[in-house]
């Protein structure tokens, strides 16, 4: 028995007689009436305390029975020098301080575990982070004697050093009075613009490839908004953004998300009016009456993609209609129609049916379609 708060096992049961028995007041009413419903109802209901001689806490209840499994779990593999017994041991800890932990046990599997590393890993990098952070900054030769400290080998060390010279995390200053460098934690996006340059050829490196991250990323999203621009402009009228991804491959593995700011951003240069798309995704232009909007749309004739789409729905539904719920792979199987378009566009096409309640997802895990009858 363990106290639910500390995991302490000096735990006190105090039983009390407290409140009206109601059981005990009907059960003396059929014996002696009216009296014996009173003496036996006011004899109170047995209530059970815990008192803990750790923590000061008094509780109704005690350590749940698995909650102490797990806590013994923890208690016996103290000593283990495996990453998940020791987090385990870690978090049941600060969890239970009073559980009565071997601290020189726990110690030295830390040690040995940190001996073992080949190489440095994100637990390293936490333990460097941490260190750098509570004493606001630190040198090389600081956080090498930290390090050593704590069992790690030499060549570990070194990569931890490297690792945090090019870590975004940290800005180096160069120390005037022992030509010392140190690290300093710093966590800002205007990392490279407020760091010192000096003879580090990694600072300097980093100063000029973010920009040309940034100028590949724009010119993606050039490339995928000249994408979207060609298939509005040959469809001829407006368009949903599911339709936008059915019409080609090169956009129907994005999100409905990301196509939505690519729209937008297309909207603020001009190049697409607010009514090209039916969704509604762009709030800084007034749209047109829906009585426009509804004429364009019926007077537009349908387009190739339109009817592509349809053919392809047309022979989802006779694939499913033959051989019962399928996934998407084994509908492409099934019919040749189906294996010549990609893997996206045919899970778009049964995502936009199964949105107009035209199929049923009937399991998420297995992902298979099946016509609602």
């Amino acid at each position: 028995m363990r106290c639910a708060v500390c995991g302490s096992t000096r735990v006190v049961v105090e039983r009390k007689k407290e409140g009206f028995s109601q059981k005990k007041g009907i059960l003396g009413g059929m014996l002696f009436g009216t009296t014996g419903a009173i003496v036996g109802g006011a004899s109170g209901n047995e209530t059970i305390y815990y008192h803990c001689g750790d923590c000061g806490h008094t509780l109704n209840k005690c350590m749940h029975q698995y909650e102490e499994m797990e806590l013994d779990f923890a208690l016996n593999t103290q000593d283990s020098e495996d990453t998940y017994f020791i987090d385990r041991v870690n978090r049941m800890k600060n969890k239970y301080p009073n559980a009565g932990w071997n601290l020189e046990k726990i110690n030295q599997a830390k040690k040995n575990s940190r001996a073992s590393k080949l190489c440095c890993d994100d637990d390293v990098m936490l333990e460097c982070q941490s260190f750098i952070k509570s004493n606001g900054k630190t040198s090389s030769e600081e956080l090498t004697k930290y390090m050593q400290a704590l069992g790690y080998k030499s060549e570990i060390i070194e990569d931890i050093v490297r690792k945090t010279m090019r870590d975004d995390k940290y800005k180096l200053k160069l120390s005037l009075e022992n030509n010392t460098l140190y690290y300093e934690f710093y966590d800002s996006k205007e990392l490279i613009d407020n760091r010192t340059l000096n003879s580090h050829n990694w600072l300097i490196y980093s100063k000029f490839t973010r920009p040309e991250r940034e100028k590949r990323r724009v010119a993606e999203n050039e490339k995928l908004q000249t994408i979207i621009l060609n298939i509005v402009k040959n469809n001829n009228k407006p368009m949903h953004i599911v339709e936008l991804m059915e019409a080609d491959e090169r956009i129907a593995m994005l999100s409905p998300q990301k196509i939505q700011v690519l729209c937008i951003q297309l909207m603020d240069k001009k190049l697409l009016k607010p009514e090209d798309i039916i969704d509604n995704v762009y709030n800084g232009i007034p749209r047109r009456k829906n009585e426009t909007i509804t004429s364009t749309i019926n007077k537009t004739p349908k387009t190739d993609i339109s009817l592509e789409n349809q053919k392809l729905c047309q022979e989802i539904y006779n694939v499913l209609k033959e051989y019962g719920s399928m996934t998407v792979p084994e509908m492409m199987q099934k019919s040749k129609i189906l294996s010549s378009i990609s893997h996206f566009k045919l899970r778009a096409l049964c995502r936009r049916e199964e949105r107009d309640g035209k199929l049923i997802c009937l399991d998420e895990r297995t992902s298979k379609f099946s016509i609602v009858e």
